[in-house]
């Protein structure tokens, strides 16, 4: 990492490179910096190590990828036991679960029908009650004239 360091225009902090970049952000007013071209510098890249050699390690990723669901049992190229285990586990859990998420969706089907229906018995009911209000006021006006 270079030791240089360029000053920003603005607040004129001094401010080292970032590495693999063209223009940056000052760290102490935020202004977009565009880098020297002679302070521009690339950092190596260090490659992933290669993975260790021997038997593979159960990936249940790769496994659920694999996996063919015929009926009860999940069938798993190249047999693992514990893919086995794990897929009954998920299975089960999928089935106790069904009953609560079942109840879910029917509690939500009644909220999305309630929302869009109580607007409409709100507005009926303050028509009503204006309605009731001025045949209640009508009827005692008439009633004190004629009384």
């Amino acid at each position: 990492m270079p030791k240089e360091t360029f000053p920003c225009p603005a607040c004129g902090a001094p401010v080292e490179p970032a590495p693999n970049k063209n223009s940056m952000p000052c760290p102490f007013c935020g202004t977009a910096l565009t880098i020297p071209v002679n302070l521009r510098w690339q950092q190596a890249v260090t490659p992933e190590p290669p993975p260790p050699a021997g038997k593979p390690a159960f990936d249940p990723f790769r496994a659920a990828e694999n996996a063919r669901f015929t009926g009860e049992k999940a069938e798993y190229p190249g047999g693992h036991a514990k893919a086995r285990v794990d897929s009954q586990f998920v299975t089960d859990a999928l089935r106790k679960a069904q009953p609560l998420a079942a109840g879910a969706v029917s509690a939500y089907a009644l909220w999305a029908g309630l929302k869009r229906f109580l607007p409409g018995c709100l507005m009926a009911l303050a028509v009503l009650c204006v309605l009731s209000c001025g045949i209640g006021a009508t009827v005692i006006y008439f009633l004190q004239r004629g009384g």
